[in-house]
C-alpha cells in the first residue's frame, strides 16, 4: 500500500542530505611567517584586510563559497597583554589598479587571547570557526585575477597593545604571486578603506604585503545538484505497478 506520509518524510530526508556539505577543504593558505619577522597592526578603530585568492580549479563553476574556519597568525611579544580579535570579511570590486574593498565589511566572530606568558616572540595561530559550521558565505570577484575567485578577510584588535600584531607571510615563489601585494585598512567611523603596501621603515625597501592567513570551507553546490539528488530519491520512493 502506498504511504503518502512515508513519501513526504523521504523527500524531506533526501533534501536535507542533498544540502549537507562535504568536509571543509583548504580554500586559501599563506601560513609561513615572514623570515624578516615583519608584522603590522592598526588601532581598534580600524580593521586590516588581506585579499584572498581561491583557485578556480576547486571552484570550476564559480559558485559562492561557504567559509567555515579562519586562522590568523598573531605575533606576540613577551609581556603582550590580553586582547580580543574580531574577524571581518568583505567583497572587492575590480579597478584599473589594486581592487577596491566594498563597504560595508562584515564580522564573522571573535576570539579572546589571554596575556602572553612566553619569554620569546612567537607567531601564535588564532582560529575562528570549527571547520563545519558556516561562518559566512561570499560571492567572490571572478574578474580581478584571472583563474581565481577573490574576496577579503582580516581582523581588528580590541586595544592598542603593540605586543599583539598580525604577522606577515613569507614570499614563496609560485605560491605567493597568487596573492596580491597589498592590503586594505578599513575605518569604521567613515565606512571607507585605503589600500596600502608596507615597507621597511629604516631602508624603505618594500615588504611582501600579505598576511599569515588560512581559510577552510566549501564550494556551495549548485541548486540543480541538490534537486537532482532529491529527484532521484523520489523516483525510488514512488511505488511501481507490477506487470
Amino acid at each position: 500500500m502506498f504511504c503518502a506520509r512515508c513519501l513526504l518524510v523521504g523527500i524531506i530526508g533526501l533534501a536535507a542530505l542533498a544540502s549537507q556539505r562535504a568536509d571543509a577543504i583548504t580554500l586559501y593558505s599563506n601560513t609561513l611567517p615572514a623570515s624578516s619577522g615583519a608584522y603590522f597592526r592598526g588601532p581598534p578603530t580600524v580593521a586590516n584586510l588581506d585579499d584572498v585568492q581561491v583557485n578556480n580549479i576547486i571552484n570550476l563553476s564559480q559558485q559562492p563559497l561557504a567559509v567555515t574556519q579562519v586562522t590568523f597568525g598573531i605575533m606576540r611579544f613577551p609581556s603582550a597583554g590580553a586582547v580580543d580579535i574580531t574577524g571581518w570579511w568583505g567583497t572587492t570590486t575590480t579597478t584599473s589598479d589594486f581592487p577596491s574593498l566594498d563597504a560595508p565589511i562584515h564580522s564573522f566572530g571573535s576570539v579572546s587571547l589571554g596575556a602572553y606568558t612566553g619569554s620569546i616572540t612567537s607567531v601564535v595561530p588564532v582560529t575562528i570557526g570549527n571547520g563545519s559550521t558556516t561562518l559566512f558565505t561570499v560571492n567572490p570577484n571572478f574578474t580581478d585575477s584571472p583563474g581565481f575567485g577573490e574576496f577579503a578577510v582580516g581582523l581588528q584588535f580590541s586595544n592598542n597593545d603593540t605586543g599583539n600584531n598580525w604577522a606577515l607571510a613569507e614570499y614563496v615563489p609560485v605560491v605567493s604571486p597568487q596573492n596580491l601585494d597589498g592590503a586594505w585598512e578599513y575605518t569604521f567611523a567613515t565606512n571607507t578603506s585605503t589600500a596600502y603596501a608596507l615597507e621597511d621603515p629604516d631602508t624603505q625597501e618594500p615588504f611582501y604585503t600579505a598576511y599569515y592567513l588560512n581559510i577552510q570551507g566549501n564550494v556551495v553546490p549548485e541548486p540543480a545538484s541538490s534537486l537532482a539528488v532529491a529527484a532521484a530519491g523520489l523516483a525510488l520512493l514512488v511505488p511501481r505497478r507490477g506487470w
